[in-house]
C-alpha cells in the first residue's frame, strides 16, 4: 500500500494481513468511526510501524467451484501460520495437507503421515479450529 502520511516509502512489513483488513484500514485513514463489527482490523499500525502485537495466523477457506469439473470436491478450510500451512478438504474425508514454509516455501513436501507432521498437526489443527470459531460462530 502507498499512503505517504502513514506508510514509510520502501518498507516491507512482515506481518500477516488479509483483504478483510482493507475496509477497517480505509475507514481509519479517512478518520471515520467504524460502527460495523468486522473481522478485519486496521493496517495503520503495521503501515506506520507502531504495531506491537499482531496476528500470527490467518484463516483461509475455499468453496468448491461447480463451474469447472477439475475443481469439484476441492473445497477446503486452512490455516496459514508464520511457519506452516495446514489444509483440510471439506468433501474429501481424511484428506489433509501440511507444509513447513520455512523448509519448503513452495509447498512441495506434504508432511501428513510423517513422524514430524504427526507432532505438528495437533497444534495447527487447534489453531484452525480456533479461527473457524472466531470467523463462523454458528458453524
Amino acid at each position: 500500500m502507498r499512503y505517504p502520511r502513514v506508510a514509510r516509502a520502501g518498507t516491507t512489513p512482515s506481518q500477516m494481513v488479509q483483504t478483510i483488513d482493507f475496509a477497517s484500514t480505509l475507514l481509519s485513514m479517512a478518520g471515520v468511526r467504524d460502527t460495523v463489527a468486522r473481522q478485519g482490523v486496521s493496517l495503520v499500525p503495521v503501515m506506520d510501524g507502531s504495531a506491537t502485537t499482531w496476528r500470527t495466523s490467518v484463516f483461509l477457506e475455499y468453496y468448491t467451484d461447480i463451474v469447472f469439473p477439475r475443481t469439484l470436491r476441492m473445497g477446503y478450510d486452512a490455516v496459514r501460520t508464520e511457519r506452516y500451512t495446514y489444509i483440510v478438504y471439506r468433501e474429501l474425508p481424511g484428506m489433509e495437507e501440511l507444509y513447513d514454509l520455512e523448509r519448503d516455501p513452495f509447498q512441495m513436501d506434504n508432511l501428513m503421515g510423517t513422524v514430524r507432521g504427526d507432532s505438528i498437526v495437533p497444534v495447527v489443527r487447534s489453531e484452525l479450529e480456533r479461527l473457524q470459531r472466531e470467523a463462523l460462530p454458528a458453524r
